[in-house]
Protein backbone atom coordinates (compact mmCIF):
# COMPACT_ATOMS: atom_id res chain seq x y z
CA UNK A 1 0.00 0.00 0.00
CA UNK A 2 1.31 3.45 -0.87
CA UNK A 3 -0.12 6.25 1.27
CA UNK A 4 0.20 9.67 -0.34
CA UNK A 5 -0.84 12.25 2.24
CA UNK A 6 -1.97 15.68 1.14
CA UNK A 7 -0.22 18.71 2.63
CA UNK A 8 -3.03 19.61 5.02
CA UNK A 9 -1.20 20.82 8.11
CA UNK A 10 1.51 22.44 5.99
CA UNK A 11 -1.17 24.62 4.37
CA UNK A 12 -3.08 25.37 7.56
CA UNK A 13 -6.18 23.18 7.08
CA UNK A 14 -5.53 21.35 10.33
CA UNK A 15 -2.90 20.99 13.00
CA UNK A 16 0.14 18.77 12.59
CA UNK A 17 -1.17 16.64 15.47
CA UNK A 18 -4.56 16.11 13.76
CA UNK A 19 -3.02 15.08 10.46
CA UNK A 20 -0.42 12.76 11.95
CA UNK A 21 -3.05 11.15 14.17
CA UNK A 22 -5.19 10.55 11.06
CA UNK A 23 -2.24 9.03 9.16
CA UNK A 24 -1.29 6.82 12.14
CA UNK A 25 -4.81 5.38 12.30
CA UNK A 26 -4.57 4.39 8.64
CA UNK A 27 -1.09 2.88 9.10
CA UNK A 28 -2.08 0.92 12.19
CA UNK A 29 -5.10 -0.65 10.47
CA UNK A 30 -2.91 -1.76 7.57
CA UNK A 31 -0.03 -3.06 9.69
CA UNK A 32 -2.56 -4.88 11.89
CA UNK A 33 -3.42 -7.00 8.81
CA UNK A 34 0.27 -7.65 8.14
CA UNK A 35 0.20 -5.59 4.97
CA UNK A 36 3.19 -3.50 3.97
CA UNK A 37 2.75 0.26 3.71
CA UNK A 38 4.91 3.14 2.57
CA UNK A 39 4.33 6.87 2.70
CA UNK A 40 5.16 9.15 -0.24
CA UNK A 41 5.14 12.73 1.01
CA UNK A 42 5.10 15.86 -1.12
CA UNK A 43 8.54 16.38 -2.73
CA UNK A 44 8.88 20.02 -1.71
CA UNK A 45 6.28 21.26 0.80
CA UNK A 46 6.40 18.40 3.29
CA UNK A 47 9.24 17.97 5.77
CA UNK A 48 10.93 14.57 5.61
CA UNK A 49 12.52 15.18 9.03
CA UNK A 50 9.08 15.91 10.49
CA UNK A 51 7.65 12.65 9.11
CA UNK A 52 10.68 10.59 10.12
CA UNK A 53 10.49 11.95 13.67
CA UNK A 54 6.73 11.41 13.92
CA UNK A 55 6.86 7.83 12.63
CA UNK A 56 10.21 6.78 14.17
CA UNK A 57 8.49 4.23 16.44
CA UNK A 58 7.38 2.14 13.44
CA UNK A 59 9.55 -0.73 12.23
CA UNK A 60 11.17 0.25 8.90
CA UNK A 61 10.25 -3.19 7.54
CA UNK A 62 6.59 -2.19 7.89
CA UNK A 63 6.78 1.50 7.06
CA UNK A 64 9.08 3.29 4.61
CA UNK A 65 8.90 7.04 3.95
CA UNK A 66 9.69 8.45 0.51
CA UNK A 67 9.90 12.06 -0.59
CA UNK A 68 12.14 12.85 -3.57
CA UNK A 69 11.58 9.55 -5.36
CA UNK A 70 9.66 9.60 -8.64
CA UNK A 71 5.99 8.99 -7.83
CA UNK A 72 5.20 7.20 -11.08
CA UNK A 73 8.12 4.75 -10.79
CA UNK A 74 7.41 4.24 -7.10
CA UNK A 75 3.72 3.53 -7.69
CA UNK A 76 4.61 0.56 -9.89
CA UNK A 77 5.85 -1.23 -6.76
CA UNK A 78 2.48 -0.93 -4.98
CA UNK A 79 -0.95 -2.47 -5.51
CA UNK A 80 -3.15 0.27 -4.05
CA UNK A 81 -2.81 4.01 -3.46
CA UNK A 82 -4.43 5.70 -0.46
CA UNK A 83 -4.81 9.46 -0.37
CA UNK A 84 -7.04 12.28 0.85
CA UNK A 85 -7.68 16.01 0.33
CA UNK A 86 -6.93 17.74 -2.97
CA UNK A 87 -3.80 15.85 -3.94
CA UNK A 88 -2.88 15.76 -7.63
CA UNK A 89 -1.51 12.27 -6.93
CA UNK A 90 -4.95 11.05 -8.01
CA UNK A 91 -4.41 12.30 -11.55
CA UNK A 92 -1.11 10.48 -11.98
CA UNK A 93 -2.46 7.28 -10.47
CA UNK A 94 -5.59 7.32 -12.62
CA UNK A 95 -3.53 7.65 -15.77
CA UNK A 96 -1.68 4.54 -14.59
CA UNK A 97 -5.03 2.93 -13.68
CA UNK A 98 -3.95 2.20 -10.11
CA UNK A 99 -6.66 1.29 -7.59
CA UNK A 100 -7.26 4.28 -5.33
CA UNK A 101 -8.80 4.49 -1.87
CA UNK A 102 -9.82 8.04 -1.12
CA UNK A 103 -10.17 8.64 2.63
CA UNK A 104 -12.31 11.59 3.69
CA UNK A 105 -10.22 13.75 5.97
CA UNK A 106 -11.83 15.36 9.03
CA UNK A 107 -14.80 16.73 7.11
CA UNK A 108 -12.74 18.74 4.60
CA UNK A 109 -14.81 17.60 1.60
CA UNK A 110 -14.35 21.04 -0.04
CA UNK A 111 -10.75 20.00 -0.78
CA UNK A 112 -11.68 16.79 -2.58
CA UNK A 113 -11.26 18.39 -6.03
CA UNK A 114 -10.27 15.23 -7.83
CA UNK A 115 -12.48 12.69 -6.08
CA UNK A 116 -14.99 10.77 -8.19
CA UNK A 117 -16.90 7.81 -6.75
CA UNK A 118 -17.15 6.14 -10.17
CA UNK A 119 -13.37 5.98 -10.48
CA UNK A 120 -12.14 5.63 -6.88
CA UNK A 121 -13.19 3.83 -3.74
CA UNK A 122 -14.32 6.15 -0.97
CA UNK A 123 -13.58 5.46 2.68
CA UNK A 124 -15.56 7.51 5.19
CA UNK A 125 -14.46 5.51 8.22
CA UNK A 126 -10.86 4.42 8.83
CA UNK A 127 -12.16 1.29 10.59
CA UNK A 128 -13.31 0.13 7.13
CA UNK A 129 -10.02 0.82 5.34
CA UNK A 130 -9.10 -2.85 4.82
CA UNK A 131 -12.45 -3.63 3.15
CA UNK A 132 -12.05 -0.50 1.01
CA UNK A 133 -8.58 -1.61 -0.09
CA UNK A 134 -10.04 -4.96 -1.23
CA UNK A 135 -12.95 -3.19 -2.90
CA UNK A 136 -10.61 -0.86 -4.79
CA UNK A 137 -8.59 -3.79 -6.16
CA UNK A 138 -11.69 -5.43 -7.60
CA UNK A 139 -13.47 -2.24 -8.74
CA UNK A 140 -14.41 -2.25 -12.41
CA UNK A 141 -14.24 1.21 -13.95
CA UNK A 142 -16.42 1.88 -16.96
CA UNK A 143 -14.20 3.10 -19.81
CA UNK A 144 -16.60 5.97 -20.54
CA UNK A 145 -16.35 7.21 -16.93
CA UNK A 146 -12.59 6.88 -17.00
CA UNK A 147 -12.24 8.92 -20.21
CA UNK A 148 -14.73 11.51 -19.01
CA UNK A 149 -12.78 11.94 -15.77
CA UNK A 150 -9.47 12.40 -17.59
CA UNK A 151 -10.99 14.89 -20.05
CA UNK A 152 -12.47 16.90 -17.18
CA UNK A 153 -9.32 17.03 -15.06
CA UNK A 154 -6.46 16.73 -17.56
CA UNK A 155 -7.88 17.50 -20.97
CA UNK A 156 -8.83 15.63 -24.10
CA UNK A 157 -6.21 13.38 -25.65
CA UNK A 158 -6.08 13.79 -29.40
CA UNK A 159 -3.22 11.41 -29.92
CA UNK A 160 -1.25 13.78 -32.14
CA UNK A 161 -0.69 16.88 -30.00
CA UNK A 162 3.01 17.14 -30.97
CA UNK A 163 2.07 17.15 -34.64
CA UNK A 164 -0.59 19.83 -34.07
CA UNK A 165 1.95 22.03 -32.20
CA UNK A 166 4.63 21.53 -34.89
CA UNK A 167 2.18 22.41 -37.67
CA UNK A 168 1.16 25.55 -35.78
CA UNK A 169 4.80 26.63 -35.49
CA UNK A 170 5.38 25.94 -39.19
CA UNK A 171 2.38 28.10 -40.14
CA UNK A 172 3.75 31.00 -38.10
CA UNK A 173 7.17 30.55 -39.73
CA UNK A 174 5.70 30.46 -43.24
CA UNK A 175 3.89 33.75 -42.64
CA UNK A 176 7.00 35.47 -41.27
CA UNK A 177 9.57 34.13 -43.71
CA UNK A 178 7.79 35.90 -46.61
CA UNK A 179 9.24 39.12 -45.27
CA UNK A 180 12.92 38.70 -44.50
CA UNK A 181 13.27 41.74 -42.27
CA UNK A 182 14.68 41.72 -38.73
CA UNK A 183 11.41 43.19 -37.47
CA UNK A 184 9.52 40.26 -38.95
CA UNK A 185 11.77 37.76 -37.16
CA UNK A 186 11.44 39.65 -33.86
CA UNK A 187 7.65 39.55 -34.18
CA UNK A 188 7.76 35.84 -34.93
CA UNK A 189 9.79 35.18 -31.79
CA UNK A 190 7.36 37.23 -29.71
CA UNK A 191 4.43 35.32 -31.23
CA UNK A 192 6.04 31.99 -30.34
CA UNK A 193 6.54 33.07 -26.72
Amino acid sequence: ILLCPDTMHEHGYCSEKEEFSFIKKIIEKIIEKRMKIAIKIHPSTASLKEYEKEFSSYDRDNLVIFQKEDLVKLSLEFDVIITYGGSSVLLYMLILRKPIVFVNFLGHSELNYFFDKKIMTECNNINNIIEKISESKSKKIDEIDYKKYLETHIGKFYGNSSEIAANGILEILKKRVKSDSWESWQNMILELE
